[in-house]
């Protein structure tokens, strides 16, 4: 029981509450994956002409590829335009800091494809997951949790400084999400990135992270409605997110969290984290993982939405030096994985379920 109020107490924390291809199964490819993967060599091939010539005609969900160490980066285009950003008052699991409000962007960005990859956070920072892991745990800050007062991150999650760092890995791979980032090395990252690909890399904008993952949508999820069944129970999520619900299905490795004993869940529970990306179905701009796997951090400060309609927002200039975090992930419940859900926790944070994904910042090769 101290664990599941432990993971529903973190979970409350990130969601503010207190205040490409998917990989092909054995056999033959089917003539529809077939079809899909010449559509997507043609997308790259069409950008990768565009990229150098001005103005480049630009259709939502256009693919490029760029290298970097040998690893590849798949961005997809999100072209300029408006959306209502936050939730219908009757919205299933909303809550009151999703005001819903108009927002234009007036330009377009290249998003990536999925979450930064652990290799792809290995290439660029030089440290592992393990790594990454034991400066949480080494962490004797005490950080300032709103409602909940101050922690270290391990006491928060009820982990002990000297446990073994590969004890409390949630899912290991190159091609799995990376976490325990905060947001700080989140920006090194970047910086990093930037210099590598000549190119300026940034985390989104809370804005630009929404208007991404709706991808025209203007339901709770991408792909429609949501209807929450239990806490830990919502079908429409199963196709397109790792949730709390889901994430023990299919799950490889080790990992501290079990769901076994978490109440009202889709599927029956077990040893759960994060999944390899590109598992799950794609919203309408070809952008994977958007909701659920892990949350994803943003550029903004947490600040309260303004109902009235504005363009190109970046966020309070300053606030309680919390930073927005945006998706949900494998232990969130149902209602904390919406396209409108807002977390946000302490730049300082390193979290067995918070990672990254990154665009590029204008200017870029534009519409």
């Amino acid at each position: 029981m101290k664990r599941i109020l432990l993971m529903f107490l973190f979970t409350c924390v990130l969601t503010g509450c207190m205040q490409e291809k998917a990989a092909d199964k054995p056999g033959e490819p089917s003539a529809a994956a077939e079809e899909m993967a010449a559509e997507e060599a043609k997308a790259e091939e069409t950008a990768e002409e565009n990229e150098g010539s001005k103005p480049a005609v630009r259709k939502a969900g256009e693919r490029m590829v760029k290298t970097v160490n040998g690893i590849e980066y798949a961005f997809r285009w999100c072209p300029a335009g408006e959306f209502l950003m936050g939730s219908p008052e009757d919205e299933p699991g909303r809550f009151d800091n999703e005001t819903q409000h108009r927002v234009t962007l007036t330009r377009g960005f290249w998003m990536l494809e999925t979450e930064v990859t652990q290799a792809m956070w290995e290439s660029v920072m030089g440290t592992t997951l393990e790594e990454q892991a034991q400066k949480m745990l080494h962490d004797d800050t005490e950080y300032d949790f709103g409602v909940i007062g101050k922690h270290t991150l391990r006491d928060l999650l009820g982990f002990q400084r000297d446990e073994d760092p590969a004890k409390i890995l949630v899912g290991v791979g190159s091609d799995r999400p990376m976490y325990y980032v905060s947001w700080n090395e989140c920006e090194e990252f970047c910086r990093k990135l930037s210099s590598k690909l000549g190119m300026t890399v940034s985390l989104p904008t809370e804005a630009q992270w929404e208007y991404a993952c709706r991808a025209g949508s203007e339901t709770a999820l991408p792909n429609g409605p949501i209807e929450i069944l239990g806490l830990w129970n919502a079908p429409a999520l199963d196709p397109i997110a790792w949730y709390g619900g889901n994430s023990a299905q299919d799950f490889t490795g080790t990992s501290r969290w079990n769901s076994s004993s978490w109440p009202e869940m889709q599927y029956p529970g077990g040893p759960c984290g994060v999944h390899p990306v590109r598992k799950k179905e794609a919203n309408a701009w070809g952008l994977r993982d958007m909701i659920g796997n892990v949350s994803e951090w943003c550029q903004d400060y947490w600040g309260d939405y303004s109902a009235s309609p504005t363009s190109d927002p970046t966020g309070p200039n300053s606030g309680s030096g919390h930073r927005i975090s945006r998706g949900g992930s494998w232990g969130s419940n149902a209602l904390g994985c919406r396209s409108a859900i807002r977390g946000w926790s302490v730049p300082g944070d390193r979290s067995g379920s918070l990672g990254f994904r990154l665009v590029l910042a204008s200017p870029v090769p534009e519409e």
